[in-house]
């Protein structure tokens, strides 16, 4: 017998077997049991035993099947889209602590204490520009890196033919 899979709603279940994917449908007050047939003879049907349900709707089961690819990557590719990748997260990282010092100064000028001393008010003027753009420039880094290794990926793709 399959193991039983799905997702287990409000209104009912559903159960397959892995040979025919028979699916059943029951009730919130319903329940599946084996047929007399599935004991005696080692058969995998399954017969409903429920009572009429009160009302609401049924989930019907949609299957479908998966198949996936296989794309042969040379030893190169594997560490372009690695290296693709640790630098879209090293960019996006600097990016993002860049943008929080940026949002703690404005935060830190606002809420300051007057008078600021002489550095405090270089820093509060000219820190938040420049690494409001730093962090742009971290993103728009990262973005493009990410860019970068979808086409290197598409491109792959569209080398590969069917054997």
């Amino acid at each position: 017998m399959g193991r039983p899979h799905g997702k287990r709603g409000a209104v009912g279940a559903a159960i397959t077997t892995e040979a025919s994917d028979v699916a059943a449908i029951v009730g919130i007050t319903g329940s599946i049991a084996p047929s007399a047939s599935d004991t005696s003879t080692g058969s995998s049907d399954l017969s409903i035993s429920s009572s009429t349900t009160t009302g609401g709707s049924g989930v019907v089961p949609h299957y479908s099947v998966r198949r996936p690819m296989i794309y042969h990557l040379f030893e190169m590719e594997v560490k372009r889209i690695s290296a693709l990748n640790a630098e879209a997260v090293a960019c996006f990282s600097v990016g993002s602590f860049s943008l929080s010092l940026c949002a703690s100064m404005c935060l830190e000028y606002i809420f300051a204490s007057r008078p600021l001393s002489d550095a405090a008010i270089i820093v509060l003027q000219w820190g938040p520009y420049f690494f409001g753009v730093v962090a742009l420039v971290c993103f728009v880094f990262g973005i493009w890196s990410l860019w970068r290794k979808r086409s290197d990926i598409e491109q792959i793709k569209e080398e590969h033919r069917d054997i």
